[in-house]
């Protein structure tokens, strides 16, 4: 998978994540706020993770979404953002990602 495959998926993941949990925040209004702060990090970072190719372009050459077991655990990460995870800015989300990936390397 190339690079800009890989940032594609991953901002697609983001987005898709992002609406979910403004759904759920609908389904679940005792646990709105939370949803709510979800998605708003998850759209923040697909933002800018979005205007950051430059500065992204190595990372995302050495991720491996098609592995078997990479993608699982990204999307997993992803999920978790707002509940287990609280990455503080898209630089330590990446920094996630990395570490996820050679966790399982």
């Amino acid at each position: 998978m190339a690079k800009n495959e890989n940032l594609s998926t991953i901002l697609e993941k983001l987005t898709s994540t992002a609406e979910w949990r403004m759904e759920k925040a609908k389904d679940h209004p005792n646990d709105a706020a939370r949803n709510l702060d979800a998605a708003k990090l998850l759209y923040k970072i697909a933002g800018e993770l979005d205007g950051m190719t430059s500065y992204i372009d190595d990372l995302f050459e050495n991720i491996r979404l098609g592995d078997i077991d990479v993608a699982p655990a990204v999307n997993a990460y992803i999920t978790s953002i707002g509940f287990r995870a609280h990455p503080e800015s898209t630089h330590a989300f990446l920094s996630d990602i990395d570490g996820i990936q050679a966790d399982l390397a």
